[in-house]
C-alpha cells in the first residue's frame, strides 16, 4: 500500500499549473500568455489570447517564440489560442501543436476567409437588427428583417450560410428570437443591453457573442 501510494504521490506531482499573465508583441500582434500547465518534461499546455488575427507565418513566429521562452525542454508543447470574449476549453480559434514537430491549424475563419466573407455581407442594410462574431467553423450570425420576417443567418468559414426563418417572443422584459418551425432542441436567441447575443437551447445558456466590428 505504501508504495501504490508513493507513486500516486509522485504522478500528482508531475502536474503543475501556472496562471499568470504574459505578455507579448510581434509585429501587429499582440498576445498574452494566461496560463502555462505542464506535466514534468512530458508535456506543456500554454493558453493564449490573441488581441487580433494573425497568419499562419505569424503563429509559427509565436509558437517558437513561446517555447523558447519556456526555458525548458519538453517532449511536447500544446499551444491553443483565443480572442477576448471566447471561453477557455470550449472551441479555440487556432492551435501551435509541438507533437513533436511544429503543426499550425486555425480552426476558426482566417484573415484570407475573413475577407472573402466580409466582402459578400458586409455592407449597408438598414434591414439587419445586429450581427454578431464567432471564431469557429461557424464565424457570424447576422439578424436581419425582411418583408416584415426575421431571419437568422449563420455563415460559415467556407463562406456557405444557413438562413432559418424566427419568431418574436416576448416573455417579459426580454424579447426572445425563436426558430419559427423549431422544436425543443432548437436555439433561443436574446440581445441584451450592451448588444451582446446569448444563445440558449432547452437545457439553458450556451454561449455569448459579441457584436461584429469589421
Amino acid at each position: 500500500m505504501r508504495s501504490i501510494n508513493s507513486a500516486l504521490v509522485i504522478v500528482v506531482m508531475l502536474f503543475v499549473t501556472y496562471a499568470l499573465v504574459y505578455p507579448g508583441v510581434l509585429e501587429d500582434i499582440e498576445y498574452t500568455i494566461v496560463k502555462i500547465e505542464e506535466m514534468g518534461n512530458i508535456k506543456c499546455s500554454v493558453t493564449v489570447f490573441l488581441k487580433n488575427k494573425a497568419t499562419k507565418e505569424q503563429l509559427t513566429e509565436i509558437a517558437n517564440n513561446i517555447r523558447k521562452m519556456l526555458g525548458k525542454t519538453y517532449d511536447r508543447v500544446f499551444i491553443v489560442y483565443y480572442f477576448p470574449g471566447m471561453e477557455v476549453g470550449y472551441g479555440a480559434w487556432a492551435t501551435s501543436h509541438f507533437n513533436p514537430n511544429l503543426k499550425i491549424n486555425i480552426i476558426g475563419s482566417s484573415i484570407e476567409e475573413d475577407k472573402i466573407i466580409n466582402a459578400a455581407y458586409l455592407h449597408e442594410d438598414d434591414n439587419i437588427i445586429g450581427r454578431w462574431v464567432r471564431h469557429s467553423v461557424v464565424t457570424q450570425y447576422i439578424l436581419r428583417k425582411d418583408n416584415g420576417k426575421i431571419f437568422m443567418i449563420i455563415i460559415y468559414k467556407d463562406n456557405s450560410k444557413s438562413e432559418t426563418e424566427m419568431i418574436e417572443v416576448v416573455n417579459g422584459e426580454d424579447t426572445l428570437y425563436r426558430e419559427k418551425n423549431g422544436d425543443s432542441y432548437s436555439e433561443d436567441y436574446r440581445i441584451n443591453d450592451q448588444g451582446i447575443l446569448a444563445i440558449y437551447d432547452y437545457e439553458g445558456f450556451i454561449r455569448a457573442l459579441h457584436q461584429f466590428s469589421p
